[in-house]
């Protein structure tokens, strides 16, 4: 193998580290948000509140539908009168990001 296909071999796998670290980021970012707003739908069965956050996860990753999981919170949370902005759940996903980050790279 030459010095170039080494690096190209290289690079290859760095992006497809990268890839999979920032699809991990993102699932766990979209479960702690489920965490959330199943706490705020009343939701207080364990099992129930994971099967919440995992449909959330599910929702953003599976496109045979339209809309996104944030979506899916407006609607959910309009549907049980709960006074919750797209706003608001935009800002709590940024937060789950950095706080997903942080736990993932171990910051």
């Amino acid at each position: 193998m030459t010095k170039f296909e080494e690096r190209a071999k290289a690079f290859e796998n760095h992006f497809h580290h990268k890839v999979d670290v920032n699809l991990a980021i993102k699932a766990k970012a979209y479960k702690m948000l489920g965490f959330w707003a199943a706490g705020l739908l009343g939701i207080t069965n364990q099992d129930e509140v994971v099967n919440y956050a995992m449909e959330l996860v599910i929702f953003e990753y599976d496109h045979s539908h339209q809309g996104t999981a944030i979506d899916k919170l407006v609607q959910d949370f309009a549907q049980n009168n709960i006074n919750v902005s797209r706003f608001d759940i935009e800002d709590k996903l940024e937060e789950s990001k950095q706080q997903a980050y942080a736990e993932i790279m171990g910051e």
